[in-house]
């Protein structure tokens, strides 16, 4: 599973995206953006990862793929899962 960051920075690189593009399209501060790719900050809540994915264009497996990422790093490796054992039950 891959961090956030690393996932976030490949589907702005696979787009050939402007960060200044990539936030006037979510509302997202452009510096923020910049912390999410480097690995310095995590999105507080899933609906900037939503409003990131819709920024990008991504399809519903790119978004699904994003937001595992954002839960992977958000919750950490042993609880994310924990949680996807759990659904499975």
């Amino acid at each position: 599973m891959k961090i956030f960051s690393d996932a976030l920075s490949e589907y702005i690189y696979d787009r050939n995206i402007n960060i200044s593009a990539l936030s006037a399209e979510t509302g997202i501060e452009r510096t923020l953006i910049h912390k999410f790719i480097s690995g310095k900050r995590t999105p507080s809540d899933i609906r900037s990862v939503i409003r990131i994915s819709d920024g990008l264009m991504l399809s519903f497996d790119e978004r699904a793929a994003l937001c595992d990422s954002y839960r992977f790093t958000y919750m950490g490796a042993d609880n994310y899962e924990r949680c996807k054992k759990i659904k499975k039950i």
